[in-house]
């Protein structure tokens, strides 16, 4: 992936996913800020924060995503060609 994105000139970026990874880590999140200083007003202000995989998208980066399995989600029906070296 790092060949390709140096051949199309495009930024590269790599993510890991979990199984057990949350929303929030693919979306990004919303989280509130803290007023400025003699900014009492009482009024909550929020700002986005987006993941990596969505400032990815959003800039056009070519994105590689990796899928890390762990063996408590490795069902031992799975044929031994469908695990990974991790179950």
């Amino acid at each position: 992936a790092k060949a390709l994105s140096a051949d199309f000139g495009l930024p590269y970026t790599k993510v890991t996913c979990f199984a057990d990874m949350d929303k929030s880590d693919v979306l990004g999140v919303i989280l509130p800020v803290l007023p400025e200083k003699g900014n009492h007003g009482g009024n909550v202000e929020y700002q986005y924060y987006p993941s990596e995989i969505v400032r990815a998208y959003e800039n056009g980066w070519l994105l590689e995503t990796v899928m890390v399995w762990r063996s408590e989600y490795c069902p031992k029906s799975w044929p031994k060609h469908r695990r990974q070296p991790s179950c």
